[in-house]
């Protein structure tokens, strides 16, 4: 399902209309039924704001089925649930964490320094670590 799929069927569920959703979200009708249809893609912030409309958790709109997870994994040569697994640790979607390794990741390649995304890694586990919130498969 699409993030505007998942916007449609939320909405549906909760039995409001697109100009309700709108008004909850201080947006117009339009705009939601443009997310729904998948014209336009809302940000991030967008999201919030309709999942606390909705009464749902953010990551619901940024889950990815299975499918999507293997084609994540085979493009990127990394392992989805491992990386949701630190995002959620972290307090964070897997967009944002993977915005924050990149991120960084493109400064240490500017700077010459490759490796040092993985000391980034470590240092946030670390932290992690001493505040007893060490991330486990599974949780």
């Amino acid at each position: 399902m699409t993030v505007g799929e998942k916007i449609r069927f939320k909405r549906k569920e909760k039995k409001l209309t697109q100009k309700a959703l709108g008004e909850l979200c201080g947006m117009s009708g339009e705009l939601v039924s443009q997310y729904e249809s998948g014209t336009k893609q809302p940000k991030i912030v967008t999201l919030k704001k309709i999942a606390l409309a909705l009464d749902i958790k953010t990551n619901y709109f940024l889950d990815m089925d299975s499918d999507e997870e293997t084609l994540f994994e085979k493009m990127t040569g990394i392992n989805y649930r491992q990386i949701k697994i630190y995002a959620d640790a972290l307090e964070m979607s897997v967009p944002e964490f993977m915005g924050m390794i990149t991120k960084q990741s493109i400064e240490f390649i500017k700077a010459g320094l490759l490796g040092k995304n993985l000391v980034i890694v470590n240092d946030k586990l670390a932290e992690l670590d001493a505040l007893g919130k060490t991330p486990k498969e599974g949780n």
